[in-house]
């Protein structure tokens, strides 16, 4: 069952510690759902709920995307985390940046520095299941 961001947002940051030093296992782009499609990423990350030491598979969901961008570096081999995400309201929209952007972004235009960023209307998440 998928669960919105937007009406949990204290609940999952207090869950998962915004992803803090969660490791990006894949990225699937569907093209044809809106203007830039719609977006769904899975994140092995720590889970309060699995213990002090339990780790859990999640995906994000992110539909009716209006942008995003991926820059990935030719030398990358894992994707950690390491500063979480940041989830910022941008009208009738979240802007989520996923690149670990060391101040949250408060406007799209900060948002656009990130190498790694997607804006659209609806974010949910998942747990997929436990990760060992």
């Amino acid at each position: 069952m998928w669960t919105s961001l937007r009406d949990t947002r204290e609940q999952f940051g207090s869950r998962f510690e915004w992803l803090c030093d969660s490791l990006l296992r894949r990225v699937q782009i569907e093209y044809g759902a809106g203007p830039a499609g719609n977006i769904t990423v899975w994140i092995s990350t720590r889970d309060a709920e699995r213990g002090p030491n339990g780790w859990s598979l999640i995906s994000l969901r992110l539909t009716r995307t209006r942008e995003y961008r991926i820059h990935q570096l030719d030398n990358t081999s894992h994707c950690v985390l390491s500063f979480g995400i940041h989830v910022h309201a941008l009208g009738e929209e979240l802007g989520v940046d996923f690149s670990g952007l060391m101040e949250p972004p408060f406007t799209l235009a900060d948002l656009r520095t990130a190498d790694f960023y997607v804006v659209a209307r609806e974010v949910e998440w998942r747990v997929e299941g436990p990760e060992n």
